[in-house]
């Protein structure tokens, strides 16, 4: 029966990394742990980029979305969030 070692990445840069040293890390845990049929394989993970908050408009609106009360509050103080 095959063991399998799954190497976890987030982005494509790291697969030719980790393709360098595949063969180097597999030999090694092979010999380390005395099995010959360990396997490493690459698994990539689905990242979702989240948008970035620049302005402070930007920063208001996504922290009024979280807690609603700031945008109340926003409004009973006449407060301008791009100041």
């Amino acid at each position: 029966m095959d063991e399998i070692v799954k190497i976890q990445i987030h982005n494509s840069i790291l697969e030719l990394t980790f393709d360098k040293l595949k063969v180097e890390l597999q030999a090694h845990l092979r010999t380390t742990l005395l099995n010959d049929s360990i396997k490493v394989e690459l698994e990539k993970l689905e990242t979702t980029s989240k948008k970035m908050l620049y302005t402070n408009k930007e920063k208001f609106n996504h922290l009024a979305e979280k807690h609603p009360a700031i945008k109340l509050l926003q409004e009973k103080l006449s407060l301008d969030p791009d100041y």
